[in-house]
């Protein structure tokens, strides 16, 4: 992870946004990740995104991660792409809040799902 992540207000921001993605990784996961190049952190001022490139029997492609700081990570965009298409990623995807539903398509982005979730072991 590169130094900028591990400032302690970006490191907060991230603990944070990782709470709120569920808890799957902690930030020494998400170091380690990206120490061996299973994950991509890309850095724009107070913003970062961490990829993840996933393969499957039929399609390649980036999923964005987690996104950490404001609207000004979008400056990303660009980067995503080529790093995206020199992998040989055939599409991007990401996850989201659904206030990202506003800003998104300005960007290019359609949204194709809604996901739904149900905890394990509660009824109702």
């Amino acid at each position: 992870m590169t130094a900028k992540i591990a400032s302690e207000v970006l490191q907060r921001r991230l603990s944070k946004a990782l709470k709120l993605a569920g808890d799957t990784h902690t930030i020494e996961d998400i170091q380690r990740a990206v120490a061996r190049g299973e994950m991509q952190c890309f850095v724009h001022g107070n913003s970062f995104v961490l990829t993840e490139i996933a393969t499957t029997p039929r399609a390649k492609y980036l999923n964005v991660f987690l996104a950490v700081g404001d609207l000004s990570l979008m400056a990303l965009q660009e980067d995503l792409n080529k790093f995206a298409e020199q992998s040989g990623c055939q599409w991007m995807q990401t996850l989201g809040r659904h206030g990202w539903k506003t800003v998104l398509p300005n960007y290019g982005w359609k949204p194709t799902h809604t996901l739904f979730i149900h905890k394990v072991g509660q009824n109702g």
